[in-house]
């Protein structure tokens, strides 16, 4: 009884061991359905993906940048929906990295001098006291905004 408990491989060389699923004579499960996916899985549909060939470029206009800026996940409202809790790093990824730097007074990422952004922040519909907090005033990295100042104040 050398080969006791060493599963179907000891029986048979040419089977790899199967797996031990309990207590000896315990039941084995289920048989896979033909094509092994198993019964808690279904196929996929490749009817319901549609792929994007060529993959789309990111959309960089000012328009584009401001929009994913205001528009904040809905993890980010407080329980009445009438503030928005802002990062630095949320902002830095909707805006753009490459929009930030270090300002070592305050030691945190506030607009590039030299980007694009801070002449036309405000006329392509970022809010005052939000552009002034992207520039460094305040200072926290994190901020709470009542909703309507993360609303466009572009004219529509």
């Amino acid at each position: 009884m050398a080969n006791q408990g060493q599963g179907q491989a000891a029986n048979n060389p040419n089977q790899p061991a199967a797996p031990f699923f309990g207590p000896r004579g315990s039941p084995s499960p289920p048989p896979s359905p033909p094509g092994g996916l198993g019964p808690h899985h279904a196929p996929l549909n490749a009817g319901l993906y549609i792929p994007t060939w060529p993959p789309r470029e990111p959309d960089d206009s000012l328009e584009a940048i401001v929009e994913r800026f205001l528009s904040p996940y809905n993890s980010q409202y407080n329980d009445d929906r009438s503030k928005v809790i802002v990062d630095v790093s949320y902002a830095a990824t909707r805006l753009g990295v490459e929009h930030f730097e270090i300002d070592e007074s305050i030691d945190r990422l506030v607009l590039r001098q030299d980007t694009f952004l801070r002449p036309n922040a405000l006329e392509a519909g970022i809010h005052e006291d939000v552009f002034k907090w992207l520039c460094g005033d305040p200072p926290e990295e994190v901020v709470w905004f009542p909703v309507e100042k993360m609303k466009s104040t572009k004219e529509t």
